[in-house]
């Protein structure tokens, strides 16, 4: 994961303000930017997973999540039964969040399968310019993986992509 100077910037000046309530024009002043720049390494670090913002009225919320370079791959195979046939199917603990891939009847039974290793709910978001690359965010982890999404006429295959 490489981010851009000014987003490791802004991300320095999170880090030390520390989660919580923040007004836009102080962090902005903190990581010598403009309003566009300030935009641009927001939306870098919320897509590489290092920030979520939420909403309390119309105040952003800002939570800064560390920066796991060490990843753990957990191996557990997991059977999902079909009509005539059962695919193994992987799924990889990374950073307390599980993955699902493999093959599977419909994007649903893939989608309620891996919302249920996740245990809770989950956001699947189509990403622009690479068709199948799909970012999924997990409410309960407030973390995010990319997967990529084959779709054919009789089933679906999942595969994770690495960020």
């Amino acid at each position: 994961m490489m981010l851009t100077f000014k987003a490791e910037r802004l991300y320095d000046v999170l880090c030390k303000r520390g989660n919580g309530l923040h007004a836009e024009v102080i962090l902005r002043d903190q990581a010598r930017m403009s309003h566009g720049t300030f935009l641009a390494a927001r939306k870098e670090l919320i897509d590489e997973g290092l920030l979520t913002i939420t909403y309390q009225g119309r105040k952003p919320y800002y939570e800064v999540h560390g920066n796991d370079e060490a990843r753990i791959d957990i191996e557990v195979e997991t059977i999902e039964q079909k009509q005539d046939k059962a695919p193994i199917c992987g799924i990889h603990v990374n950073r307390s969040i599980p993955r699902l891939t493999g093959t599977f009847e419909t994007l649903f039974h893939w989608s309620e399968s891996i919302s249920t290793a996740i245990g809770g709910d989950i956001d699947l978001t189509p990403m622009t310019g690479d068709p199948g690359l799909v970012r999924l965010y997990s409410y309960k982890h407030r973390m995010s993986d990319l997967y990529h999404i084959d779709e054919e006429d009789e089933f679906v295959t999942v595969r994770a992509e690495e960020a």
